[in-house]
């Protein structure tokens, strides 16, 4: 009976469509990932697309061959005289509710996927703008910097005083104040006199950067320092 019916085909129709547009939109939705950088589907999303393909022509092979839903001869026009229908028939299914069902369902499906892409668009530009925040012009301050002098007074062991210049030390393209001010040589507890009995050669202060591998020793190479 339901195949014989125009209402009925139409909402049969409409609910194998939107089921197959909606069983796969996991893949659509996902493939706006490809915006992040490259994605490819995984072989389990390939494989579930080609089964629920494969199943479809099944099923659909299976129902012409034991459901007899098509008849097992064509119809041939000049054997059989189908009824003249009037022509207001041709606009019965635009005054039928199953439009409105589909253009609903339209608008919900285009918005849908306008609020996913907006939402996914407002991640991914989330995500640029707090890996990667803009850099902070400070050549001018860089180059006005003029820092004096440092002097270490000679301890009984030392083999001679030892003058700290930021110049040597600072790289002016990309300067990292706070790799030392933030700890070791902290400027908020800093005094003009330098203190005196502390060993500068241990990790806490020299040493961390002059041990060998990101510099030059401080316990080998001691002429580099003592004396200049």
């Amino acid at each position: 009976r339901v195949r014989y019916d125009e209402f009925g085909i139409f909402v049969t129709a409409c609910m194998v469509v939107f089921g197959t547009v909606m069983n796969r939109l996991n893949v659509a939705t996902t493939g706006l990932e490809g915006y992040a950088g490259q994605y490819f589907p995984s072989w389990t999303e390939l494989s579930v697309t080609a089964m629920i393909i494969t199943a479809g022509f099944v099923l659909f092979g299976l129902a012409v061959k034991f459901l007899r839903v098509f008849p097992e001869e064509e119809l041939r026009p000049e054997a059989e005289r189908l009824p003249e229908l009037p022509v207001m028939t041709a606009l019965r299914p635009l005054t039928r509710p199953a439009l409105l069902v589909l253009v609903v369902a339209g608008v919900v499906a285009i918005a849908g996927s306008g609020l996913a892409y907006s939402a996914l668009n407002g991640r991914l530009l989330g995500q640029n703008s707090e890996t990667q925040p803009a850099k902070a012009d400070i050549s001018r301050g860089v180059a006005l910097l003029k820092v004096p002098d440092v002097e270490f007074v000679s301890s009984k062991d030392s083999p001679g005083k030892v003058t700290f210049r930021h110049g040597s030390h600072v790289d002016l393209e990309n300067p990292k104040c706070a790799d030392c001010h933030s700890g070791r040589f902290s400027m908020l507890n800093a005094s003009k006199q330098v203190r005196t009995g502390v060993n500068m050669h241990d990790a806490q202060h020299c040493g961390a950067c002059h041990d060998g591998k990101k510099s030059f020793s401080a316990t080998e190479d001691c002429e580099t320092c003592h004396g200049n």
